[in-house]
């Protein structure tokens, strides 16, 4: 997996060698931020399940200003983010993602939500995110899910554009 584009394009990035793991590979990757690239300078990030850090560092590569990277095992996503040099642009919390949504106070406007499949945790952080107030006006939220999960929206956030790759599904939406 790579850095598509921006200051670190080309860089290589460490990913889990656990089969459990699902990164969001290069094709999917690419396609999200062709959806999104001209709203990402000067945003601050949020990779809420950042396994690698994929989404957040290709985010901070395109001229985001700031993101914070959230996992219950950030090793792979510290590694990452030394190594191509955003230590200074990022923080890494060591947690799950509800408890970080819960005990967060800084809002974010730009969102990345690529959690396990079927387990109902899509859902419960988009909820998360507008009661506890966590989006600006006008924030995106790129989640990926997938095909046959079934995920509830909260009417605050409108979708704005989808793509899907056979079982993948790419959903962006606008915090209004």
């Amino acid at each position: 997996m790579k850095v598509t584009s921006g200051i670190r394009k080309g860089a290589l990035l460490q990913t889990a060698e656990d089969l459990s793991v699902r990164p969001t590979t290069d094709k999917v990757k690419q396609a999200i931020f062709n959806m999104i690239q001209f709203e990402i300078p000067g945003r601050t990030a949020l990779d809420l399940f950042a396994g690698s850090g994929a989404l957040g560092i290709e985010a901070l590569s395109r001229g985001a200003r700031h993101c914070t990277f959230v996992d219950i095992q950030p090793g792979i996503v510290k590694k990452n983010i030394e190594k191509l040099r955003f230590a200074e642009l990022s923080r890494i919390v060591r947690t799950d993602y509800l408890s970080f949504l819960e005990q967060c106070d800084t809002a974010f406007d730009l969102v990345f939500l690529d959690p396990p499949y079927q387990k109902g945790m899509l859902s419960k952080a988009l909820e998360a995110l507008v009661q506890r107030n966590l989006l600006l006006p006008g924030s995106l939220i790129v989640w990926e899910y997938d095909t046959g999960e079934e995920i509830s929206v909260p009417e605050e956030i409108r979708i704005i554009k989808e793509r899907n790759f056979g079982r993948v599904q790419i959903r962006i939406g606008a915090f209004e």
